[in-house]
């Protein structure tokens, strides 16, 4: 944490509770199941147009089995 290394470190699957760093202001929109990562989740016209437009900033984090044992996976762009 001494500031050197500013790239993005991101654990696919990862536990809850990483920490992650940007070079970028990032834009996260977080979407929670309580089932598995091939559990369906509602994803907006809007929230789908602006991931393109701003896709450098852009990150989907993915919480998913969140009753039981929350795990994180995140998409970019």
């Amino acid at each position: 944490m001494g500031g050197e290394d500013c790239g993005v470190r991101v654990g696919v699957c990862g536990k809850l509770g990483q920490h992650l760093w940007w070079r970028e202001t990032p834009f996260i929109e977080v979407k929670i199941t309580n089932g598995s990562t091939a559990s369906s989740f509602i994803v907006s016209h809007n929230e789908l147009e602006f991931s393109k437009d701003a896709a450098e900033q852009f990150y989907l984090y993915r919480v998913f089995q969140f009753r039981n044992d929350p795990k994180l996976f995140i998409l970019r762009g």
